[in-house]
């Protein structure tokens, strides 16, 4: 399998996390509640129905909504796609970047964790 051009491995690092939110076609909203207690840059990212992303800077924790523990945790927009999609690493620098000139064909992947189920 031939190497991902590092140009575009590092098109990708410099997508913010609430773009790739975007690129991924995923419903989100800023929790204007939500305080941080130790870094002011902190914000919460409520996904969907069920899920929260607590954000700081290019870090970011994925919950289940109401729910201590942690999903999936990392830093930027590719270790975000993979943690959403279960992707590859090669699968979610695809996803956002995408290029028509390219001729990538991107897979459209079931999330790894479900994001509109109802909660019960």
């Amino acid at each position: 399998m031939p190497r991902i051009d590092p140009a575009r491995i590092q098109a990708a690092r410099s997508v913010s996390l609430t773009d790739a939110l975007d690129r991924l076609g995923l419903s989100w909203q800023f929790d204007s509640t939500y305080r941080p207690r130790r870094n002011p840059d902190t914000r919460l990212v409520l996904v969907g129905d069920r899920h929260e992303i607590t954000i700081t800077n290019h870090l970011f924790i994925l919950r289940a909504r109401g729910c201590r523990g942690v999903v999936a945790s990392g830093g930027g927009a590719i270790d975000l796609v993979m943690a959403l999609t279960g992707a590859t690493f090669r699968g979610a620098v695809r996803q956002l970047i995408r290029d028509a000139s390219d001729g990538d064909q991107v897979a459209v992947l079931q999330p790894a964790v479900p994001l509109t189920d109802a909660v019960d």
